[in-house]
């Protein structure tokens, strides 16, 4: 959305909304352009709203790269392991004494997950207000466009449907009441 100033002095009034791929590039939100965001919103009267296709979405995204990760580290770990498991008595090397063990974590990836939602919402001053709810109405609309392929939809096949619920989130936001500009 387009946001107004009305000099460097005052405050703004807008209404940001931030895309999965935003947070999958840099999921501890450290990078420069997060702590802008961060810093501009807490300087301003913005807002950023989190429509839930995109809460939804991160939270997915997160827990299957923590799973990915786990197991890059044990096929990693495993064929370090294979690899110095060999004994050698001339030069007083036993392989299995060497291997190593990937320390068993304390919580599931869920649960990190879910603690990583939540450093999410507190890092970015998400309230329960700043979630955009999945309206069924839309439905309709959006199995049509599938349908003929229309935009957000490709136009051979009718992958776009998280594109979609999001464009329908924002037309949402910006019938109401305050967020018409």
């Amino acid at each position: 959305m387009k946001c107004k100033t009305i000099s460097f002095e005052n405050k703004h009034n807008c209404t940001i909304i931030v895309d999965t791929n935003q947070f999958v590039s840099d999921f501890s939100l450290s990078s420069i352009r997060w702590k802008n965001l961060i810093d501009y919103l807490a300087k301003t009267e913005s807002s950023l709203r989190m429509p839930r296709v995109v809460w939804d979405e991160l939270h997915v995204n997160f827990e299957n790269r923590l799973k990915e990760s786990i197991k890059k580290l044990d096929d990693a770990t495993d064929q370090y392991n294979r690899i110095i498991n060999f004994n050698s008595e001339t030069h007083g090397f036993r392989g299995r004494e060497h291997c190593l063990k990937v320390r068993e974590g304390t919580h599931s990836p869920s649960e990190i997950a879910e603690r990583y939602l939540a450093h999410v919402k507190n890092k970015l001053g998400l309230g329960k207000g700043a979630f955009l709810q999945i309206e069924t109405k839309w439905y309709d609309d959006i199995y049509k466009r599938a349908l003929v392929h229309t935009k957000p939809f490709s136009d051979e096949s009718d992958k776009g449907f998280k594109d979609s619920l999001l464009w329908k989130s924002m037309i949402s936001l910006a019938k109401k009441p305050g967020y018409a500009d």
